[in-house]
């Protein structure tokens, strides 16, 4: 873990702002292409106010910020969890501007949450994974997840507007597995997700310290030998960015590697999409991949077949088709589970840099 993530080992945490302490573990939250998209405000001694960072999007990929959204739930879920730990109790409230719509409002909070000292607030085992949890993009083992370790993972949902589900017959796996690959080919054949993705590629160890964002070669879940390849610049930005680049296709050949390597696939829906079910699904895919940290669990999510740009569209329909999800409900989360070697975490940004001033 990175012990940055903190930022006051040492310190008698009665002594500083518990605002500032429950920061330090809701940015360790899962984001896309971990851009890490919040932004708070302090208001009084005990109040939040959380936003939507618009420097750290990918309109072209995300047009809808549904995945901004869920991220966003994520971030809400480890500060909860957080407060809880510390003996406060945080009241959430989402949208407090009002009901948001299609068209999401950035000058408006996402939520505002109160932290209120209470010493009989009930803890959750789940806050110890905070640190451990990861994003685990290596070639899974081949070794199965068993139906007790799959309710596990599903009673880890809180949520009664929120429901999972998981697979592991090996043929409907594969099926899976083909819409992904799929996704991933539509999605690097345009230029402008390409190039988001570029944007958060971290393509040495000096570009992951100077930006602490994004993800970098330790992290894709490159082979050993394919990373030592990466370090001797076969593998760099200026080559990925040059026209004709490889970069596309070797990211599709990975997806397949790990889309076949899966376990298990999980999913989670919601009845609607609105920004509210998008935070609640985020909620609950944190506290699923906290239970799978638990468990000694790896998880990666595929989030390109669940785009909502138009180049998508006929693959994400046909993906929920093939699964019989209603089309009054919402496919928010795939993700793959299952057994691998621990990877390097991804870094984050230093807790100041989340704290907007308000003037």
């Amino acid at each position: 873990m990175d012990p940055e993530s903190n930022g006051w080992e040492g310190q008698d945490p009665a002594e500083q702002d518990i605002r500032r302490i429950v920061l330090s573990y809701a940015v360790r939250a899962p984001s896309p292409h971990n851009t890490q998209p919040w932004i708070v405000e302090f208001d009084g001694t005990h109040r939040i106010h959380l936003f939507i960072d618009q420097e750290h999007l990918l309109p072209a990929s995300d047009p809808e910020y549904r995945q901004a959204c869920i991220s966003h739930g994520a971030f809400i879920e480890n500060l909860d969890l957080a407060s809880r730990n510390f003996g406060y109790r945080t009241d959430i409230d989402l949208f407090p501007g009002g009901w948001p719509g299609s068209t999401l409002d950035f000058e408006k909070p996402l939520a505002t949450m109160e932290l209120e000292k209470d010493d009989a607030v009930e803890r959750d085992a789940l806050f110890a994974q905070i640190l451990e949890r990861e994003t685990n993009r290596r070639v899974y083992r081949d070794r199965s997840v068993s139906w007790e370790q799959i309710t596990e993972l599903s009673m880890a949902n809180e949520s009664n507007f929120v429901a999972t589900g998981f697979i592991t017959e090996r043929s409907t796996c594969e099926i899976f597995a083909g819409y992904i690959v799929r996704a991933m080919e539509i999605d690097v054949s345009g230029e402008d997700r390409v190039a988001e993705t570029l944007r958060y590629f971290r393509f040495s160890g000096e570009e992951g310290e100077e930006c602490r964002d994004g993800y970098g070669i330790a992290q894709c879940g490159i082979p050993g030998i394919s990373r030592k390849l990466a370090d001797k610049s076969l593998i760099s930005r200026e080559r990925a960015e040059s026209p004709c680049s490889l970069f596309g296709r070797e990211a599709v050949k990975l997806t397949r590697r790990q889309a076949v390597s899966a376990a298990t696939f999980g999913w989670i829906s919601t009845k609607g999409n609105t920004h509210t079910d998008q935070v609640k699904a985020g909620r609950t895919y944190e506290r699923v991949c906290l239970k799978a940290a638990e468990m000694g669990l790896a998880v990666q999510p595929f989030s390109q077949v669940l785009c909502e740009y138009p180049d998508m569209e006929e693959t994400r329909g046909e993906l929920r088709d093939y699964m019989g999800i209603s089309p009054t409900h919402t496919l928010q989360m795939i993700f793959r589970a299952g057994y691998a070697d621990r990877t390097a975490h991804t870094k984050r940004r230093p807790v100041a840099d989340f704290i907007r001033a308000v003037t």
